[in-house]
């Protein structure tokens, strides 16, 4: 019996993975449930194209905050998944999304240092604009 392959998170990936989970107003953004403050274990950052494309790995536009129930079951249903995505995102930022996943792209220690700094910086100004009660736009980050 084989087991499957986990890709080693970092700290890149963890500061990422709680920037989208902030930015999607701690709500799966399939089934629209709210974790609240203390609540939130079960909230995951779900990527439309696996981590394993590096080119797509750290980039917003290829991630939304799901909760377990919908992380697990878009993951084993990738027609349905594909379909949710199209609808979530569209055509134009899906086939954009498709061409940037084929690229190849390698990371440094240092670059991967340099992704988890951004994300730590932006996941910083999505927190304040919350505790202020500011408006942000989604689109503006990456």
């Amino acid at each position: 019996m084989s087991r499957a392959k986990f890709l080693k998170r970092d700290a890149a990936d963890i500061v990422f993975s709680n920037f989208i989970r902030e930015r999607d107003h701690f709500t799966c953004q399939r089934c629209h449930k709210l974790y609240v403050e203390g609540s939130r274990q079960g909230l995951h950052c779900s990527h439309f194209f696996s981590r394993r494309h590096q080119s797509v790995r750290f980039y917003s536009g290829n991630a939304t905050a799901h909760c377990f129930s919908c992380h697990q079951y878009l993951g084993g249903n990738p027609v349905e998944f594909t379909e949710w995505i199209n609808a979530h995102i569209g055509d134009d930022a899906l086939a954009e999304l498709r061409k940037r996943k084929e690229t190849i792209c390698k990371r440094t220690k240092q670059e991967k240092k340099e992704i988890a700094k951004h994300w730590k910086a932006q996941l910083a100004y999505l927190q304040r604009c919350r505790k202020e009660g500011k408006d942000f736009n989604v689109m503006e980050f990456d």
